[in-house]
């Protein structure tokens, strides 16, 4: 009982420790390099490229190439909230999560009777934050799919976008015009693979972090049962 009670205080140390540190929990706020995942339009590049249409066929492109780099802009915006939230709810769901297996360990270590039912039901606890810690990683596998997804696209309109500048019967304006877009595509792009890094890496980190809670929870189980 005493190096199954050891056992478990060196893996509760782990878990709270990367708890606090974030290393054992998604860094869903991104890093330093891709600041608050927000993209500034800064002024005097995108807006000067809002120029009136030209009427030639080039001009008529970029008015979709604009309209398309906009919703791709939304759905990035709409991906680093649920990003926020997944992250809210996994902070939330580990406290309760280290608080009932750190009162499970405690009561273990001074010691008590063998299949104690009170145990066995914050036990039960447990196993239901870790159920929740698997939502999580499914819901982080879902949002890398839609990321995944959009940067297809910026990838897509970047390829077009420098397409345009072949086309015939384009004037001066329609590639000033050409020029300012593909330069916020490309920040757009810079933006969408920092993201996608970060979910795809917050996804392997909450998928370990799940399977050591669900062997964690075969060990308490253990040592509940013979007090």
């Amino acid at each position: 009982m005493k190096n199954i009670a050891m056992k478990l205080l060196v893996v509760s140390t782990v878990v709270l420790t990367s708890a606090c540190s974030g290393a054992g929990f998604p860094s869903l706020l991104g890093g330093d390099s891709a600041g608050n995942g927000n993209i500034v339009v800064r002024s005097g590049s995108y807006e000067d490229a809002k120029g009136a249409n030209t009427g030639t066929f080039v001009g008529q492109k970029i008015i979709a190439f604009r309209q398309e780099l906009e919703q791709i802009k939304v759905s990035h915006q709409s991906n680093r909230e649920e990003l926020t939230r997944i992250q809210k709810n996994i902070t939330a769901n580990s406290t309760q999560y280290n608080n009932t297996v750190g009162s499970i360990e405690s009561k273990l270590q001074i010691g008590t009777t063998p299949g104690n039912p009170n145990l066995y039901n914050m036990l039960q606890q447990a196993q239901n934050n870790v159920q929740t810690m698997s939502m999580n990683a499914n819901a982080l596998n879902n949002l890398s799919v839609k990321v995944a997804n959009d940067a297809t696209s910026t990838v897509y309109l970047i390829d077009s976008i420098r397409a345009a500048f072949s086309i015939s019967g384009a004037v001066d304006e329609d590639h000033r015009q050409l020029r300012i877009l593909e330069n916020e595509t490309n920040q757009t792009a810079i933006l969408m693979n920092s993201l996608l890094n970060e979910v795809n890496t917050d996804v392997m980190r909450q998928q370990q972090y799940v399977q050591t809670a669900r062997n964690y929870i075969i060990d308490l189980n253990s040592a509940i049962k013979v007090g």
